[in-house]
């Protein structure tokens, strides 16, 4: 199943500026792994060593995060997108 994933403006650099990327996966995981495969430069910028999704980004599959569904493992239905958030910091 193809899915779209639409980046970040600060992870565009490592993406070729391209602001939506398509995948073929089924899930979220395989979408990040596609994702790294095509971009390799986003290698450890999205997971962790572990292979944990880093604590200042969040993804959303349509409107929900995948932190309050089943993570990584969240599967993608049929014509949603993937948002990569990145957390914003200052004061």
């Amino acid at each position: 199943m193809t899915t779209q994933i639409r980046i970040p403006s600060s992870l565009r650099e490592l993406t070729e500026q391209q602001a939506e990327i398509e995948v073929t996966a089924n899930s979220v995981e395989a979408a990040i792994e596609e994702l790294v495969d095509s971009f390799p430069r986003l290698e450890g910028k999205l997971l962790s060593t572990s292979g944990e999704l880093h604590s200042f980004l969040n993804i959303f599959v349509g409107e929900r995060n995948i932190r309050d569904m089943q993570g990584l493992a969240t599967e993608i239905p049929s014509g949603q997108t993937l948002l990569i958030v990145s957390a914003l910091a200052g004061g």
